[in-house]
């Protein structure tokens, strides 16, 4: 997977979103480079997730950002070497009466009504007790340990050293669709046919179609020992 893989498959999760209704700000077509300010949060071992998650949100450290604030970032460090992360929202939860309220603040920012400090603000006071976890997923061939730290693996939640390992290398299209599928799952459900990339059919079909696009690791990534143990396939 290389740069234009990236590039391909970002457009296609910002199409994919907007089919669904999702798609709010496409921010970046490119892998993403981190800000030094993310990085410094997201490297300190005290910071919480809602710090991490307003800073990415304030400098923009996404490629994609969803109508409920929830955002995307696809990167990619050198060939086969990718991280892809969703960063939901955690203060507004799925209500759709928050969401109304947060875009008519937004819209207060833009009218100039409301300073982008005093927006964040406000944001962070919405509190809703339940929210999708952040869900990072890296294939990392040059760090795989048998056992140890699998090359195609997911993170759930903020904690760094879970990781549950998968058999294949996601495309960043798989990677959304299963975001949409399990976190957004009322748009995803109540989705009629959808005519993209060539296609038409329901989201489902094109996740599946989009698995058998995710190549399935050599067994130097990944041991018949390994295999036997619980893993995505």
């Amino acid at each position: 997977m290389n740069s234009n893989d990236i590039v391909t498959g970002i457009r296609k999760v910002w199409q994919f979103s907007q089919a669904l209704n999702l798609g709010e700000i496409y921010s970046n077509p490119a892998p993403l480079v981190p800000t030094d300010a993310f990085v410094e949060v997201a490297m300190d071992p005290y910071s919480s997730y809602e710090s991490l998650y307003l800073c990415g949100l304030q400098n923009g450290d996404y490629n994609i950002q969803l109508s409920d604030f929830s955002y995307f970032q696809f990167g990619l460090s050198r060939e086969d070497h990718v991280r892809f992360a969703y960063y939901p929202n955690p203060f507004l939860g799925s209500s759709p009466e928050v969401v109304a309220e947060v875009n008519e603040l937004r819209e207060y920012v833009q009218e100039g009504l409301v300073t982008v400090e005093e927006f964040l603000h406000r944001v962070a006071e919405i509190r809703n007790s339940q929210h999708a976890p952040l869900l990072r997923y890296e294939n990392a061939p040059d760090d795989y340990v048998k056992f140890v730290h699998p090359c195609s693996h997911f993170h759930f939640g903020h904690h760094n050293e879970n990781r549950w390992q998968l058999q294949r290398v996601l495309s960043p299209l798989a990677f959304a669709l299963i975001v949409f599928q399990q976190f957004h799952s009322a748009g995803w459900r109540g989705a009629p046919d959808l005519t993209l990339f060539g296609a038409t059919q329901l989201p489902r079909m094109f996740l599946a179609s989009e698995k058998f696009n995710c190549r399935i690791l050599p067994d130097d990534l990944l041991s018949a020992e390994e295999k036997s143990l619980f893993s995505f396939a």
